[in-house]
């Protein structure tokens, strides 16, 4: 953990070993209330080509993990990931991907995500230039003994992915554009992984909804509901309305837009789903008839 540790001293700006310190101790408390931790050492360069040793901590396989490829200027290339448990032969998997080099020794993490009691593999293979990472997983499987190729890469993908053992369900948050955020909540049906709810923050364009096209624009938050079969039963919307327009403030949407957004409300009126309101810009729409998710 040390050496993962202290390289966070070597950036000459102090936010930066700040914010590094913070990831650091945060997974350290983790692993020592139980949690896994996957502690890599500081990265083996020859020439262009590199070598990243780590190890799982408080796992019960006592996993040991060998990560390479090349650098190129600040980036790193992944190509291969070889993962060793004890008294067992190495299992080789093809990566691809490219992730800023700062960030390998904190590309690889264990997090039981079909909730068996077992660490799956998590590891960062994309980034972008806003918070949003993309992920590649490899699940456990008790019964072969052994880490197994998963296709839930690009559901679980994105700001941040936590979760939640007594639940059983996952959130997976991200930006979905320069003025829009969104939160899945995910849970298992047998092997498959399923959307229970997701929701957009900010500004967001409504094509689920009857009534509406997709260039309309609604300004505040929809949360969307859906059944095992994928198919949308109800969104919930709180909207922001023009009298919460603040002319010094910060504003989801202009006041132009704001305006145009009380005459798309009143649109959303005997379609295929029924209204329950609080008021005109808090309320549910249920659909009478079960909608595949459009957007």
């Amino acid at each position: 953990w040390l050496q993962q540790r202290s390289p966070c001293l070597e950036s000459k700006q102090r936010s930066a070993q700040i914010a590094c310190l913070s990831d650091r101790y945060r997974e350290r408390l983790a692993a020592l209330e139980g949690g896994e931790l996957v502690a890599c050492a500081k990265p083996r360069l020859t020439g262009k080509s590199f070598a990243l040793a780590c190890a799982a901590l408080n796992n019960k396989l006592q996993l040991s993990f060998t990560l390479a490829r090349q650098k190129a200027d600040s980036e790193a290339t992944l190509s291969k990931l070889s993962v060793v448990k004890a008294g067992g032969n190495p299992q080789d998997f093809t990566v691809d991907g490219s992730i800023p080099f700062d960030s390998l020794t904190t590309a690889l993490e264990l997090v039981d995500v079909n909730f068996d009691g077992f660490g799956d593999i998590k590891l960062a293979t994309q980034s972008s230039a806003g918070p949003n990472m993309g992920y590649t997983y490899w699940l456990y499987a008790p019964k072969a003994g052994r880490f197994e190729a998963s296709a839930i890469d690009d559901q679980l993908s994105g700001f941040d992915i936590i979760p939640a053992p007594k639940s059983k369900t996952i959130t997976a948050t991200g930006r979905s554009s320069c003025c829009s955020w969104n939160s899945t909540i995910y849970g298992w049906s047998g092997n498959t992984l399923r959307t229970r709810s997701s929701s957009d923050t900010m500004s967001f364009s409504p094509s689920s909804l009857l009534g509406l096209k997709a260039s309309d624009t609604l300004c505040g938050s929809q949360t969307k509901h859906f059944n095992d079969a994928g198919l949308v039963i109800r969104i919930n919307l709180e909207l922001d309305s023009v009298k919460d327009f603040d002319p010094k403030g910060d504003n989801l949407c202009d006041k132009q837009q704001l305006t145009a957004q009380g005459n798309l409300l009143a649109k959303l009126k005997a379609k295929s789903y029924r209204l329950d309101a609080k008021d005109p810009y808090h309320f549910s729409v249920i659909f009478l008839q079960p909608q595949k998710d459009v957007d």
